[in-house]
C-alpha cells in the first residue's frame, strides 16, 4: 500500500518538473527570438524632384510710336520702334536687349542673309532684368536718319525698314539669347507689312547648366 502512495507521488512530482521544465524552455526560446529578431526601420524615400522648366523669350511684332510714324518714310526721319518681347514656361533672369533699327534691301531679305549681314549694327543696349511669363514688356530703339537714297527705295519696296535684335536671359538651366528680326515691307497692295526673317525668335544657348531639361 506504501509503494503504492510513493508510486503516485512520484508520478505527480514528475509531471511538475515536466510542466515547469516546460514553461522555462518557452521562455528560453522567448528571449532568444526576441534578442534575435531585428527592430523593423522606416526608411522615407524622398519623390524625385521635378525637372527644371526651360523658360523661353518671344519677340511679338513691333509697333511704331505714335508721335512719330514711320510710314511713310520721310528724308531726314528717326525711325523709333518699339520692341514688344515677353516670357513663356517660366521667369527670366539678368535679361539685356541689344537692337538696332536699320533700313535693309530686299534682296538681302529674299537671300536670307539680311541678319548676318546686319548683325553687326546691333550695338544699342536696354536692360530688360527679370520677365515674369505673360507679361509684356517693350524697350524703345531708333535709326538713323532716313536719307533721300533710303526713302525712294522704301517707298519702290526695294528696301524694308528692319528691327534687328538679340536678347541675353538666364533661367534654370542655363543662359541663352533669343533674336529679333523683322521687316516692314511695302506690298504691291499699298500696305505696308512686317515680314519674319528666318532668325526671328530663334534661341542659342551660350551655356546650360542642364541641357536634359532644355527644349
Amino acid at each position: 500500500m506504501l509503494l503504492g502512495f510513493l508510486g503516485v507521488g512520484l508520478a505527480i512530482v514528475q509531471q511538475v518538473i515536466n510542466s515547469r521544465s516546460q514553461n522555462s524552455l518557452r521562455e528560453q526560446l522567448s528571449k532568444i527570438q526576441q534578442n534575435t529578431e531585428k527592430p523593423s526601420v522606416q526608411v522615407n524615400v524622398p519623390p524625385p524632384s521635378s525637372p527644371i522648366e526651360h523658360a523661353r523669350v518671344v519677340f511679338e511684332t513691333p509697333v511704331p510710336l505714335a508721335s512719330n510714324p514711320v510710314v511713310p518714310p520721310k528724308v531726314g526721319q528717326i525711325p523709333d520702334l518699339n520692341f514688344w518681347f515677353r516670357a513663356i514656361s517660366g521667369a527670366v533672369d539678368n535679361g539685356e536687349l541689344r537692337a538696332t533699327v536699320v533700313v535693309i534691301p530686299i534682296a538681302f531679305v529674299d537671300d536670307r542673309t539680311a541678319f548676318l549681314r546686319y548683325r553687326k549694327y546691333i550695338i544699342s543696349r536696354s536692360f530688360g532684368g527679370t520677365l515674369i511669363p505673360g507679361e509684356l514688356h517693350f524697350h524703345t530703339f531708333s535709326g538713323a536718319a532716313l536719307k533721300e537714297r533710303e526713302v525712294a527705295d522704301l517707298n519702290a519696296s526695294k528696301s524694308g525698314i528692319c528691327a534687328l535684335g538679340i536678347m541675353t536671359w538666364d533661367d534654370g538651366t542655363g543662359s541663352y539669347e533669343t533674336e529679333a528680326a523683322q521687316c516692314y515691307v511695302l506690298q504691291r497692295d499699298g500696305k505696308w507689312q512686317w515680314n519674319d526673317l528666318p532668325e526671328n525668335n530663334r534661341e542659342k544657348a551660350i551655356t546650360q547648366r542642364n541641357p536634359q531639361s532644355a527644349r
